[in-house]
């Protein structure tokens, strides 16, 4: 006889006892197949299945004992092994020689997921031709297979492999429940990828239970006729619609507001960025044109300069060829600056006598060993020759090769014949041409220095015009210093 338990079920005796001697069952399900069932990175049990084992552990007073699987073919394998009681299967699963199963409490239809460029299929045969792929180990995959023999299905292992390879195109479709479908595709965030037919087949859960349990098998399908349709209704709008529209919803939202958050951020830091460069390029700016005007100063004074100096100022080319020429040089050799640059224009102002000691200056500038100072005589364009005083400096690159020479010259002739003569008159008599006192005591000074030096003998003669004054006093001093000249 049938006893009402304290849970509220029409419990047998021997249910009742069953129950008292055994309050905790073992338990396990798909790990992957959301929104029916999952085992989380915790190892937790969620899903539909879950919410259905709650509802029936508090009118049994049952406690499950959840055993995490990896796979699907794990949680299979438990049970084929008795290492679970109780397992979440479809009613049509191939484990009927190991468990028994109670009464389906859902049943889904399977359909058809395609690439979203198909257009809707009514069913398997239209689609018999293309890559069709099945999740492996699945309660309805044998149905489907026996049906349909001269199709050859593409087994994957789970639902994420099989949408992903309908994405990618790697299958051209995949047959699932709907529900399941519908969650992983916006689980995935598959913009490709829809629902795009129906097919004749529908999946039941149930719960597969050990065939040595037929206390349990009772007990369970007691708990699951007992249960309200409100109370599934409720489940099933939990997971398959509230789960689905606030998933679809919030990520939304929240891409908006993260793409949002950093758009404001880069113009943010963009804005920032371009204020300090524009700070940077205007003080920039402004030491450039400062810069620019010393520059420009400098390069005024020193055109300036090297137009209005009496000094000659030529560039030179490493083969000894004319690039720059101011008009103090143009003064000077009466050249002008095109003329020079004419070939062999240099030869025109070096006399044949100067070229060798020319030659071993310029070599000694290419060569970088510092500047040179030389004096040499240079021919003019009317043919006058004329001593000129060179100071020449080799032009080096950041490398410290000659590129080539920058010189200044000086037209020193006159200044050379002044020198001359002032030392003619300063040490020889005007009106005789012989050597004065000056000279005399020079040359006196310098022989005593070398007979010291030599230990040798100076002998010094010295010869004196008797009555010389009496020329002058009569016959004038014109007729002395002609006789001086004698």
């Amino acid at each position: 006889m049938a006893e009402v338990s304290d849970t509220g079920l029409a419990l047998t005796e021997s249910e009742q006892q069953w129950l008292q001697a055994n309050p905790v069952v073992r338990f396990t399900g798909d790990p992957n197949w959301l929104p029916y069932e999952a085992f989380d990175s915790k190892g937790d049990y969620i899903g539909i299945v879950s919410e259905y084992l709650s509802v029936i552990a508090g009118m049994t007073g049952l406690e499950f004992d959840m055993s995490p699987s990896k796979t699907w073919t794990e949680s299979t394998l438990k049970a084929k092994q008795g290492l679970v009681d109780v397992l979440s299967e479809t009613d049509d699963s191939d484990l009927k020689s190991h468990l028994n199963f109670t009464v389906p409490y859902l049943s889904n239809p399977i359909i058809i997921a395609m690439h979203n460029r198909e257009n809707y299929v009514e069913g398997i045969t239209n689609i018999k031709h293309k890559r069709i792929a099945l999740i492996k180990d699945y309660g309805y995959v044998s149905k489907i297979r026996r049906k349909y023999p001269d199709i050859k299905f593409v087994s994957v292992e789970n639902i994420h492999d099989g949408l992903i390879a309908v994405s990618t195109g790697e299958v051209d479709a995949l047959l699932c429940t709907l529900a399941l479908c519908s969650y992983t595709i916006a689980d995935l965030d598959l913009n490709n990828v829809r629902i795009t037919g129906k097919t004749e087949f529908e999946t039941k859960l149930a719960l597969g239970v050990q065939k040595n349990l037929p206390e349990l098998l009772s007990i369970l399908n007691k708990a699951i006729k007992n249960m309200s349709k409100e109370q599934s209704q409720l489940i099933r709008d939990h997971w398959i619609r509230d789960k689905f529209a606030d998933r679809t919803d919030y990520t939304l939202v929240y891409q908006v507001i993260i793409v949002a958050i950093v758009l404001l951020i880069f113009f943010a830091m963009w804005n920032r960025r371009m204020a300090q460069e524009i700070k940077l390029r205007s003080a920039t700016e402004k030491e450039l044109k400062s810069a620019e005007e010393v520059l420009r100063i400098s390069h005024q004074r020193l055109s300036f300069h090297r137009e209005h100096t009496p000094l000659g100022v030529i560039e030179w080319n490493t083969g000894f060829e004319v690039l720059d020429w101011n008009q103090a040089a143009e003064n000077i050799f009466g050249y002008t600056k095109e003329e020079m640059q004419q070939p062999k224009g240099t030869e025109r102002i070096l006399p044949k006598s100067a070229s060798e000691a020319v030659d071993d200056v310029w070599s000694s500038l290419l060569e970088n060993k510092g500047g040179t100072r030389s004096r040499n005589e240079n021919i003019t364009k009317d043919g006058r020759t004329i001593l000129c005083e060179w100071y020449n400096t080799p032009l080096v690159d950041p490398d410290g090769n000659v590129i080539g020479v920058a010189s200044l010259v000086d037209d020193i002739t006159e200044r050379t014949l002044s020198e001359k003569m002032v030392w003619k008159q300063a040490n020889f008599d005007l009106l005789t041409g012989l050597p004065n006192r000056n000279m005399f005591h020079d040359r006196l000074s310098h022989e005593m220095l070398r007979a010291e030096r030599d230990k040798s003998t100076l002998a010094l003669l010295l010869i004196d015009l008797d009555q010389f004054k009496e020329v002058n006093d009569t016959l004038g001093h014109d007729v002395g210093d002609e006789l001086l000249k004698l």
